[in-house]
């Protein structure tokens, strides 16, 4: 059986995600209440992989087509009854929204501790912060929301929602710049 980790979300448009994970294991699952989100999600996931540059976990469903897994065994030995996907666990603290942090960005609340986090975590930063990339990625999800994987020292793309396209792009790069400037300031 698995077990609920920390990580236990509501989505957008009150549908409730919750995330469960075995330690030690690669994968853990990405539980939906509707599975017609879980499609949403996995067709802009699709989308996103397209975009060069950037960083997503890697996710399992049962065909190429993005179909929601039911009443699936995990390659971990969970049993899982309920609507979802298999997610690559990444090594996280917490997730961000650049947009909440163009004012202060504290990179030790996401894990950034080690000086040699530090580097990856600015090329990811700036990669995202190409005006090209950003607005491909901002077609397709409603936000931006990030995690930093402390396994491997790399931003990754979260929460794939589909967006109107409405997003407050020069908020989210106000934010993307906060964070990279004050990674920087911490390889002085």
């Amino acid at each position: 059986m698995c077990y609920p980790n920390q990580v236990s979300f509501t989505g957008k448009g009150g549908y409730d995600k919750k995330y469960y994970h075995n330690e030690d294991d690669k994968y853990g699952w990405l539980e939906f209440k509707d599975e017609n989100l879980i499609k949403s999600e996995l067709e802009c996931y699709e989308r996103l992989r397209k975009i060069e540059g950037i960083n997503l976990p890697e996710v399992h469903y049962e065909s190429s087509i993005p179909k929601p897994l039911l009443k699936h065994d995990d390659p971990c030995g969970c049993q899982v009854a309920k609507c979802g996907y298999f997610i690559r666990h990444l090594n996280i603290v917490k997730s961000i929204k650049p947009v909440m942090c163009r004012f202060e960005f504290i990179p030790r609340s996401i894990g950034i501790e080690d000086p040699s986090q530090i580097l990856n975590a600015i090329n990811d930063l700036k990669q995202l912060s190409q005006e090209a990339v950003l607005k491909a990625i901002l077609s397709t999800c409603g936000e931006l929301t990030l995690a930093f994987d402390r396994s491997d020292n790399h931003f990754y793309l979260m929460d794939y929602g589909y967006g109107d396209g409405t997003s407050n792009i020069d908020g989210i790069l106000g934010g993307i710049q906060t964070m990279i400037n004050s990674l920087e300031k911490l390889l002085k």
